[in-house]
């Protein structure tokens, strides 16, 4: 498996040495209001939150576990993730499983929409196939029968209506209210990532596997797809934020020339906004990114950086300049960032 594939695994939770020091997201100033920045993610095997740069243990580290998705409604802090084989979500740190531990299962994403709690993710039906499925309040209801494996990776609540993405066998799908809409043909291998709704209009993002073997990074429009890469270099679009009339995806791009004596082909971290690109990190390094949210203005990104071929650092871009929130002395991520 290649470096932006191990990074994309662990940043989409899929079971997903530094010399500087750790930097403190100090909270931002906009007009004269404090902004309070929060990134889910995993430090080792223990689940973490970081409230401007300052971490909390969501897990004690006895057995895998991770955060995959943090939102923030009124004072109440919720995540998504895994402990174990059971999926979780934490209201302020505390915990509640979804799911028995029969087998493994996953929270990909939350969604808070009044006092009603969203959560997608996957449960798997025995040691084969995993089913994409949504909890509302606790409640599960399988979006798939589990004849082919499936995940739910995103949902976003707007008005009345409940959109989810994620895949089904090789097929890149979107559920509104519970009703299938197939992104791709299955042709090809294809899933969708994240979903964002703004106004009317629908954007999903994902990849599309090409007949030369290479991912391509994707944006769908309602339902138009726009590639974001050429499809010489695997790639992966991982989420998407609407910002007045600007669209955001973040995403990791291998590169197209190799680094050190060693011709290491590494994989680089990039947004697009409105599909132009800007590279956050360079080739000498695995990057892979997993959120971005922005307000006003300013664009907040998190995702995993490789420190050697063991381990990662969770790290932290704010308008591009990186912040380690962990050391990098063990396989880290950050998947999730919310600002409020």
């Amino acid at each position: 498996m290649n470096k932006l594939k191990i990074l994309v695994v662990i940043l989409g939770l899929a079971f997903f040495a530094s010399c500087s020091k750790n930097k403190t997201v100090s909270p931002n100033t906009v007009d004269n209001q404090a902004v309070n920045v929060y990134v889910a993610g995993a430090d080792g095997n223990v689940a973490k939150l970081w409230k401007n740069g300052v971490p909390i243990a969501y897990s004690d580290g006895k057995q895998p576990a991770g955060l995959s998705s943090v939102f923030v409604s009124g004072t109440d802090v919720y995540a998504g993730g895994f402990e174990g084989n059971f999926a979780k979500v934490w209201k302020n740190g505390v915990p509640a499983s979804l799911t028995d531990g029969t087998y493994g299962a996953v929270v990909n994403s939350i969604f808070i929409s009044g006092s009603d709690v969203y959560a997608v993710g996957s449960e798997a039906l025995s040691t084969t196939n995993t089913v994409a499925k949504i909890w509302k309040n606790g409640v599960a209801t399988a979006l798939t029968d589990g004849t082919q494996n499936a995940s739910a990776s995103s949902v976003f609540v707007s008005g009345t209506d409940v959109y989810v993405v994620g895949f089904e066998a090789k097929i890149a799908k979107l559920w509104k209210n519970g009703v299938t809409t197939n992104l791709t043909n299955g042709a090809f291998a294809a899933e969708a990532t994240c979903v964002f709704v703004s106004g009317k209009d629908v954007y999903i993002t994902g990849d599309i596997l090409n007949d030369a073997g290479s991912e391509v990074a994707t944006l769908w429009k309602n339902g138009v797809p726009n590639a974001l890469t050429s499809g010489i270099n695997t790639a992966s679009a991982t989420s998407v934020f609407v910002s007045g009339t600007d669209v955001y995806v973040a995403g990791t791009e291998g590169s197209e020339t190799p680094y050190g004596p060693s011709e290491v082909y590494n994989s680089i971290a990039k947004i697009w906004k409105n599909g132009v690109p800007t590279s956050l990190t360079n080739n000498t390094k695995a990057t892979g990114l997993g959120s971005v949210f922005v307000l006003d203005n300013v664009v907040y990104t998190v995702g995993a950086q490789e420190t050697n071929d063991v381990n990662s650092s969770a790290i932290i871009w704010k308008n591009g300049a990186p912040n380690a929130l962990t050391s990098g002395g063990t396989e880290a991520f950050a998947a999730s960032v919310f600002v409020k």
